[in-house]
């Protein structure tokens, strides 16, 4: 069982990471052109987000 300041704790946590995840996800919006932004724009997470990103331009490299 959790208590009211380890909730607390958490929840603080929980929202700094909403936070910097919202922050990365309008920077790659911003950043990338509307057919990449196309490919990106439903995926759960930044880390995802930076892993399909990564696999399109490693593909246009080759």
């Amino acid at each position: 069982l959790l208590f009211e300041n380890e909730v607390e704790k958490q929840l603080t946590l929980q929202d700094a990471y909403d936070q910097k995840e919202a922050q990365i996800h309008k920077m790659m919006y911003e950043t990338v052109s509307t057919l990449i932004f196309m490919q990106i724009k439903n995926k759960p997470s930044a880390a995802v987000m930076w892993k399909k990103l990564t696999s399109i331009f490693e593909e246009k490299v080759f």
